[in-house]
């Protein structure tokens, strides 16, 4: 794995690990806003629950001082005391009515800001959000300009191998020359030499266009364009099995025909051929 790679795998389990950390405290801060936001419903309800029964009270204390004041033959001080007790029940039961109000009033507060802390959470979501998404692209990037580099590398390595198999070629045609302008010397004769075609350099596949198997003659779709010349031989083969050899006896621009040998098998239409650069 090259160093590129490895700092990418590093970055992005550094980057998994923030994101996750990042999670479990936005959830945790959520759970504890609800669970605030839970107790203050409660204790406003106390309060609202509390007030109902000051009413209750009042509204009681009221009847009795109306009883009280209805009631013949009672002392015109009791009368006054008891009018005095009921109204400092009463300012008492006002005193704990302001203090339940501003008991509700700090729960808003707390219940407010409980609010602003669940925006920013979601504003820090959002961030969080973009951040991984910019990351997800950059990643992405990163991998199509490695695949990209791994093509280029592989075109130039290709490029290599056809250029030393071209040379080798060469070498054994400049041999085979040699050879035979060195037989015409020992031996004195004065007419050239054929001119020794010159082969592909580079592997070839085609098909089998047509074939006449009882007279071992078969047609390809390469030809001349193909760098195909008379005297190839062409390996036929169906699914990686071997099936015989086709000599190339005639030439076309698009297609070539030769005589099948060592044949093993019945050769059909669409079967492959392939010529490989002989090392």
């Amino acid at each position: 794995m090259s160093t590129l790679g490895k700092i990418f795998i590093v970055l992005n389990v550094v980057a998994a690990i923030v994101l996750a950390t990042l999670v479990i405290a936005f959830v945790d801060q959520q759970k504890d806003l609800r669970t605030n936001l839970e107790k203050s419903k409660q204790t406003t309800l106390d309060a609202a629950k509390k007030m109902d029964q000051l009413r209750d009270a009042v509204k009681a204390r009221n009847m009795a001082f109306d009883k009280l004041a209805t009631t013949s033959g009672m002392d015109l001080d009791n009368k006054n005391n008891a009018i005095l007790e009921l109204r400092n029940q009463l300012t008492g039961a006002q005193g704990d009515k302001s203090k339940l109000q501003g008991d509700l009033s700090a729960m808003n507060n707390s219940l407010k800001g409980l609010n602003d802390s669940y925006d920013k959470l979601n504003s820090s979501k959002k961030e969080l959000e973009e951040k991984y998404n910019t990351e997800v692209a950059a990643e992405a990037k990163l991998r199509q300009l490695s695949d990209e580099q791994m093509i280029q590398i592989q075109n130039l390595r290709q490029s290599d191998t056809d250029g030393k198999a071209r040379v080798k070629s060469l070498e054994v045609q400049v041999a085979e020359l040699t050879k035979s302008n060195a037989y015409l010397k020992q031996h004195a004769q004065a007419t050239l030499p054929e001119t020794v075609p010159v082969l592909p350099t580079v592997t070839l596949h085609g098909v089998v266009k047509d074939v006449d198997n009882a007279k071992k003659v078969a047609e390809i779709n390469l030809g001349s364009s193909d760098q195909v010349v008379a005297g190839m031989i062409f390996e036929v083969s169906r699914a990686n099995k071997y099936l015989g050899d086709l000599k190339v006896t005639k030439v076309e621009e698009n297609a070539a025909v030769g005589t099948l040998a060592t044949v093993q098998d019945e050769i059909r239409r669409d079967d492959n051929v392939t010529y490989s650069v002989k090392h």
